[in-house]
């Protein structure tokens, strides 16, 4: 058996495959009614700040935006009227959305806003017609998508600048409308009316205008996301009668359009890609529910993103909103039978330091304070059930324990340092951390100690 101090070092490589996902399931925008959906989430590598926003029921029943990071939940509020919803926020935790208004008329009417916690709500303004809607901001600036009505009451996908002028009309594919879905670096995604009355995803840029991005077999499409490198996800009809299937834009090496598949039902639906070009969304399963997906661009294959969390947790992941680059995911699910919104965190470990005979620091993240994590090694890989945790095992064969920590307040990660000695050099050691109230185990790291 391993000695207690034989302490392996790990590679730092935060960013796991699919296979090896651990994730941390949270409750997030609870307003105080039945259902919360979270639409955007920006988590700092090891959860020292994060931000989600989305929106939620209150005690009213009335759907309000809001946002919540780890001071708390602020209610973003509405022009007058009941309903809101914020739908994206960027690093500087400035907000998009929608909110309803009341004209003197009575009328109500849903208008873009932007949020900080300067400004409050601001009407980000029209094409001309009564109503718009906000639906992303650039992650690093404030360059602001959405859809307007204009002045002739067609839908038009809009351009915001706010440090330059007012909004840019993107026009449309020769049809009467255009929704704009999300944007990245100046250029915006979304769906518009061609000139034959189909329903084509499209990019936009004011230098190139509005193209066509295709479709399988001809069909229709919708662009929905675009990262900060201009990978694009979204879904299209696959010529099949009633199906639909979540895509990916690949334009290098080759330009083509990627069939992502589904869980085993007809329909999949992309939401969110990031720089990896990994692709979360919603797909039907073969027994007619709707999961949450993650697809994975190393491997080519859809994951049910329910398999990364334990069943003890209480959700049902249905569809997940939004991706980060560090691997957070937020969506919309059941939890104990109620709709809410989540933010799922990665459970991660590593081990800094390779060489035996010095210190080495095992690290756990993103994970709340006062959590306690235990690191456990072994020589070889196998089964190990945690005692009193059913259905809560290690991936090790006779696992010790070398190490325990408690998740720092701020940090939000659990570290501690032991001396590895200089028997163990040149031996492989495996190593995981587990949290067992939370039923949190993280992936496999091997390292060879030099």
């Amino acid at each position: 058996m391993l000695s207690c101090a034989l302490l392996p070092m790990l590679a730092l490589e935060l960013l796991q495959g699919p296979d090896e996902l651990s994730y941390d399931p949270n409750v997030v925008g609870d307003l105080g009614g039945y259902s919360a959906r979270a639409e955007d989430v920006i988590g700092m590598l090891g959860g020292a700040s994060w931000v989600v926003v989305g929106g939620s029921e209150n005690v009213n029943g009335d759907f309000h935006a809001f946002l919540e990071n780890e001071a708390g939940l602020i209610d973003l509020g509405t022009f007058g009227g009941p309903l809101s919803e914020a739908v994206a926020v960027n690093v500087f935790e400035e907000v998009v959305g929608w909110a309803d208004s009341i004209g003197a008329n009575g009328a109500v009417s849903a208008r873009a806003f932007s949020w900080s916690a300067g400004s409050g709500l601001v009407d980000l303004g029209d094409l001309g017609g009564y109503r718009s809607w906000a639906t992303d901001i650039d992650i690093y600036s404030s360059f602001i998508c959405g859809t307007s009505e204009t002045q002739a009451g067609d839908l038009h996908a809009f351009f915001l600048n706010p440090a330059s002028g007012g909004m840019v009309d993107c026009g449309t594919l020769g049809g009467s409308w255009s929704q704009a879905n999300a944007t990245g670096n100046m250029t915006v995604v979304g769906q518009s009316q061609n000139t034959q009355g189909f329903k084509r995803a499209f990019l936009w840029s004011s230098w190139s205008g509005m193209s066509d991005l295709g479709a399988l077999n001809g069909g229709i499409s919708d662009a929905t996301d675009i990262s900060l490198n201009g990978y694009i996800c979204g879904w299209s009809s696959t010529g099949n009668p009633g199906e639909v299937h979540a895509v990916f834009y690949q334009s290098f090496p080759t330009s083509q359009i990627i069939d992502l598949g589904t869980l085993g039902g007809g329909i999949s639906l992309a939401h969110s890609i990031n720089n990896r070009a990994d692709v979360v969304g919603t797909s039907e399963t073969i027994s007619g529910d709707w999961h949450a997906f993650y697809w994975d661009e190393d491997t080519g294959r859809m994951h049910d993103l329910n398999e990364f969390i334990h069943p003890a947790s209480g959700w049902v992941l249905e569809s997940a909103n939004h991706l980060t680059d560090s691997g957070w995911i937020c969506g919309s699910g059941t939890f104990n039978g109620r709709r809410q919104g989540f933010v799922l965190r990665p459970f991660r470990m590593s081990v800094l330091g390779s060489t035996a005979g010095t210190n080495v620091t095992f690290r756990a993240y993103d994970l709340e304070p006062g959590l306690k994590v235990y690191f456990a090694a072994s020589l070889m890989t196998g089964r190990f059930p945690i005692p009193g945790f059913p259905g809560l095992e290690l991936g090790l064969h006779s696992p010790i324990r070398v190490a325990s920590s408690v998740v720092g307040v701020g940090t939000k990660m659990a570290s501690v340092s032991v001396f590895a000695p200089l028997s163990i050099k040149g031996m492989t050691i495996h190593f995981q951390a587990v949290v067992p109230p939370r039923y949190l185990v993280s992936p496999i790291f091997s390292k060879t100690f030099f």
